[in-house]
């Protein structure tokens, strides 16, 4: 499972807002400061301005295109980022398009009209020759260009390096739009040259498609394009498309009957795919549909964690092995081996008070993970990849279940919050 698809995919549904205190400034000679105060005297990027930046850009692009001869029969326009901030327009027309699925048949073979090679070809943007770049955006590329000179910021590898009386900024952009906050402005950007009309220079086809392309192909069909194509245009470009939601929407029906224990053992082999071979990423979707869909479970899901949290804990502490029965076994639990006779490699029991200890957070896919019991644990082997680095498993899953008991004492009204304390960590 690829958590970064969750926190980016709820980002992109403005959930959680994008806001975070500080700046990151460029300084002369390619320094790279941190301020928690807003710095004076530099041009600063908010997110509006950040949107305003991207439109301008766009829209410079699109006159310079509309001027020259290669302006017929548009059929798409992109506007590209990815996790490297660039920031690139794509465009291509009939006849370029033409060209490019020539030179591939005759070189390949497989790539007849109307294929579904073809078709991918089409859509693809690295095989488009008409690109706009930051040096070809005016002052809006002045602006991007720094927002690249950024790509490696906020660090969580290094500690930053904070603005002092030496520096001096060209620019400073808020912390919030370097820190994945960009994709949904980018997202933002693009809704609003449709609200302007921007393409209307443009000689385009009857099936002219504009969109975002964060650099994710998986949150790219199944969120960001569909939020400026129209959804019945977008079906007829992408037929396979239509198939795949087809079939996600017919599996999450027939799952609809599930207690929050028995969706949640369905979901574990999704959890656990890293090789998007599972459901639902079979079907085009990613980790951000898991988490709308366990969200959904409120409270009750809650409730579960806490109960195999709290029995993986007990387990972990007291015995070298994993009991051969658990309690409240679900239909679908058998593939979970906490329900089995897995050992557990318990090289030395944990202290009573590293169980207590007060750890911030658990990452989520760790919380489904432990809470499921789908990993034999080395109990002194630290955990990397997440806020709990160095720390070991049942400490952190004893951290984990205080939290979760503490949150859900203190918040049990809303059905979203209970739930959000294991989605969202």
């Amino acid at each position: 499972m690829f958590i970064e698809d969750s926190r980016i995919g709820r980002l992109l549904s403005g959930l959680p807002p994008i806001n975070k205190p500080g700046y990151y400034l460029v300084c002369e000679e390619g320094q790279i400061r941190y301020s928690a105060e807003k710095p004076h005297s530099v041009q600063i990027i908010d997110a509006d301005t950040f949107i305003d930046t991207l439109v301008q850009g766009c829209r410079e692009a699109i006159r310079i295109f509309a001027d020259s001869p290669d302006n017929r029969e548009v059929y798409v326009f992109c506007l590209r980022t990815s996790e490297f901030k660039e920031s690139i327009v794509y465009l291509n027309t009939v006849a370029k398009y033409e060209e490019t699925l020539t030179h591939y048949h005759n070189k390949y073979g497989t790539y007849p009209a109307g294929s579904q090679n073809a078709q991918h070809l089409k859509y693809s943007l690295g095989e488009f020759p008409l690109q706009f770049w930051n040096e070809e955006m005016g002052d809006a590329g002045r602006i991007l260009a720094h927002f690249r000179d950024l790509m490696d910021y906020p660090s969580f590898l290094e500690e930053d390096i904070l603005w002092g009386e030496s520096d001096i900024p060209l620019i400073a952009f808020e912390t919030g739009i370097l820190a994945r906050g960009y994709y949904l402005l980018f997202s933002e950007a693009m809704q609003r040259l449709h609200a302007e009309h921007a393409f209307d220079s443009l000689d385009r086809t009857a099936d002219f498609i504009a969109y975002t392309s964060i650099g994710n192909s998986h949150l790219d069909y199944s969120i960001v394009m569909r939020s400026t194509i129209d959804p019945d245009l977008f079906y007829k470009l992408f037929p396979d498309i239509l198939a795949k939601d087809q079939m996600f929407a017919a599996e999450i029906s027939k799952n609809s009957g599930l207690n929050a224990g028995e969706y949640l053992d369905y979901w574990l082999a999704a959890v656990h795919d890293n090789y998007s071979r599972e459901f639902p990423y079979s079907a085009g979707r990613t980790a951000y549909d898991v988490y709308m869909q366990m969200s959904l479970l409120g409270s009750s899901l809650a409730d579960e964690a806490l109960k195999r949290l709290s029995f993986f804990i007990i387990t972990v502490s007291t015995s070298p092995t994993l009991p051969e029965h658990c309690p409240g076994r679900s239909a679908y639990s058998s593939r979970s081996p906490l329900c089995s006779s897995y050992p557990l490699r318990h090289t030395k029991r944990p202290r009573n008070d590293s169980l207590m200890e007060p750890v911030p957070g658990l990452g989520y896919k760790l919380v489904f993970s432990v809470i499921a019991g789908h990993r034999s644990y080395d109990i002194d082997k630290p955990l990397c990849g997440s806020n709990d680095c160095g720390r070991s498993p049942v400490s952190s899953a004893a951290a984990a279940f205080s939290t979760l008991r503490r949150r859900q004492r203190i918040s049990t009204s809303t059905p979203r919050s209970s739930s959000s304390v294991i989605m969202e960590q």
